[in-house]
């Protein structure tokens, strides 16, 4: 579709010969937020991985801003305008948050614009700002999250893959990290949230996909989707 910043069409993906997604197929809008819901196993997280190119993609195709990416790296797609998060090791605990900053924006050149980018990273997570000169290992499991997203966003992508960044966190922290996660994609960045929370993403989401068993089983409007009485009860938990 001509509006989308992302398209990913009938993904067949895994890890080795094991196939996980079956033919799924989501599409990213310009400056929205999709979330990817579902019980623990349903490859949601495989899905994310399989269009990144970090697992095995047996078939479909992944196009970006009209162009065929389906083929091309990691590295290559980050240097595109697609950055990613991961869920665990997503940061460098033997260097300072600046540093680990910085790293993010380590292909461009343009120094002047990247101070500023910092400073806009630090303007949404104001505690990375107080923690600029800590090693990343000091970092709390929130704030880590923070540097992790804060560090994908110094490569200023048009597009962004969390990785169930709210993993082990404390209520009172996943309720702060989706409002910056929310605070992002009003800046204008596109992003597929993967999930456990299930319900509190639907809520921030402008849309949803529920994956069940590596296939899509409903998507709508992240309201819609919520308002499923069999979704709630089933895929989202009584909560």
């Amino acid at each position: 579709m001509a509006d989308s910043a992302l398209q990913a069409t009938d993904i067949v993906g895994g890890y080795g010969k094991a196939v996980v997604v079956q033919g799924v197929s989501v599409r990213l809008g310009r400056k929205e937020l999709v979330a990817l819901v579902g019980p623990n196993g349903s490859g949601k997280s495989t899905l994310l991985k399989s269009i990144y190119g970090l697992a095995s993609l047996f078939s479909g195709t992944v196009s970006w801003d009209g162009r065929d990416i389906t083929r091309v790296g990691p590295e290559e797609k980050a240097r595109l305008g697609i950055g990613y998060v991961p869920q665990v090791d997503n940061v460098f605990p033997d260097l300072r948050v600046r540093e680990n900053l910085e790293m993010g924006s380590y292909f461009r050149r343009d120094k002047a614009a990247v101070l500023a980018d910092m400073e806009g990273v630090f303007g949404i997570f104001p505690v990375l700002r107080e923690r600029r000169e800590q090693m990343a290992s000091t970092l709390s499991g929130g704030e880590r999250q923070m540097l992790a997203i804060g560090r994908a966003l110094m490569a200023r992508p048009s597009v962004l893959f969390l990785d169930e960044p709210t993993a082990a966190l404390a209520p009172k922290i996943v309720a702060e990290l989706f409002r910056r996660v929310r605070a992002i994609r009003d800046s204008g960045v596109s992003i597929l949230l993967v999930e456990q929370h299930a319900r509190k993403a639907l809520e921030i989401a402008d849309r949803g996909y529920v994956l069940v068993a590596g296939k899509i089983a409903m998507e709508g409007g992240g309201a819609e989707i919520l308002a499923n009485e069999d979704l709630k009860r089933v895929f989202l938990g009584a909560k």
